[in-house]
């Protein structure tokens, strides 16, 4: 019978190797109009139009098993309302597009 060890080193053979044979998708991020900051997981990773790849949105951390399949991505520039867009790993598009609209007007106090 095989002890509790082992039964762990093969599941985690098994997970890094799974993981490991993800390929690597490329997302092209654009927006009107271009120059936007854009950010996942609350850091910066480029400016519109920029490529970013599923290893920058989708950081792996194999030591403690938490692996992403979600994130948020903002998209920013000054004088405009920021967007989000929430990217799924297992139906990343392509190509990412977002309009950014003026931001209102700051409240007076």
């Amino acid at each position: 019978m095989p002890t509790k060890l082992a039964r762990t080193a093969v599941c985690a053979a098994l997970l890094l190797f799974a993981v490991g044979c993800a390929p690597t998708t490329i997302m092209m991020i654009t927006s009107t109009p271009p120059g936007a900051d854009v950010r996942a997981n609350g850091m910066l990773i480029g400016q519109t139009p920029t490529a970013v790849n599923t290893d920058t949105l989708f950081p792996r951390r194999y030591m403690d098993f938490q692996l992403s399949s979600e994130t948020a991505v903002t998209i920013s520039k000054t004088g405009c309302q920021n967007e989000v867009v929430v990217v799924n790993e297992a139906s990343m598009p392509r190509n990412l597009h977002v309009d950014l609209h003026p931001a209102p007007p700051a409240a007076c106090n």
